[in-house]
């Protein structure tokens, strides 16, 4: 098998049409987010993404070089993983719910009626081969139903301060951040990778809006993102493009996981 050659047009074509039989239907996406809640927590979130292209990774699909793909294979199938003891993912999951509930405090201020609901693993049956875990949908009476993504960003430094320790707005002035400060409000970056999250997630819930909150020990930011119809049509052929010639080969080889190239 590892002296296929399987980069010719003839096998991406028989990859496709692999690609386009794919299967979901409503029912077995409603068992999976159900068995996958919990998300990092829980063994078969881990197992299931293995095999997709996930709303995280989505801005590193559509933003790659025309390089050889192995690297964010590796990354996407799990053959790489960050350990859990990395202080910014230990910070980012204590905090989450926290950040979570200060959102809905600060939701509440403008509308009566606000809940919070979370999720597993959703693959869109339009879109068998993606996936996207958010960190909340947001139901709301006057808003109606979104999204709540949240960033407690970590590490780098405002003022000799880390931003955990400074206002969310004081950490746009850092441009290693995903965020700028610009005339006294915090913009999201619309070129980083987590717009590219953010609409992979709306895309396939279905939904018009996301408020992408930014938290820190000293106060919170939130701005509300829509969903781009426009971008979202610039970003499937890419995602279904690396699906076919990246992740299926691997599928069927798995080359890359035993220390191979992939072509």
């Amino acid at each position: 098998m590892d002296n296929v050659i399987i980069k010719p047009a003839e096998c991406l074509k028989v990859f496709e049409a692999f690609v386009n039989s794919l299967m979901v239907t409503s029912k077995f996406s409603e068992n999976l987010e159900k068995a996958t809640r919990g998300q990092h927590f829980n063994v078969n979130w881990k197992k299931a993404r293995s095999v997709l292209i996930t709303a995280s990774v989505m801005g590193e699909v559509v933003m790659r070089k025309k390089i050889e793909p192995d690297n964010l294979v590796k990354k996407m199938c799990g053959y790489i993983t960050i350990p859990d003891a990395v202080k910014r993912l230990q910070y980012g999951r204590k905090h989450e719910a926290v950040a979570i509930g200060d959102y809905t405090r600060s939701h509440l201020k403008t509308c009566d009626d606000v809940r919070i609901e979370s999720f597993g693993l959703l693959v869109n049956p339009t879109y068998p081969y993606l996936g996207a875990s958010i960190d909340g949908l947001v139901v709301c009476s006057k808003c109606g139903t979104g999204i709540v993504e949240v960033k407690c960003p970590y590490g780098s430094d405002v003022n000799d301060k880390p931003w955990r320790n400074v206002l969310p707005i004081e950490c746009g002035k850092d441009k290693k951040i995903f965020c700028t400060e610009r005339d006294s409000d915090l913009v999201f970056d619309e070129n980083h990778n987590y717009m590219y999250q953010v609409q992979g997630q709306l895309a396939l819930y279905e939904l018009d809006w996301t408020d992408f909150v930014v938290w820190t020990k000293k106060g919170i930011d939130v701005q509300r993102i829509n969903f781009s119809q426009t971008l979202w049509d610039e970003m499937l052929p890419k995602l279904k493009n690396f699906y076919v010639s990246g992740i299926v080969p691997e599928l069927f080889t798995r080359r890359v996981r035993r220390g191979k190239s992939l072509y």
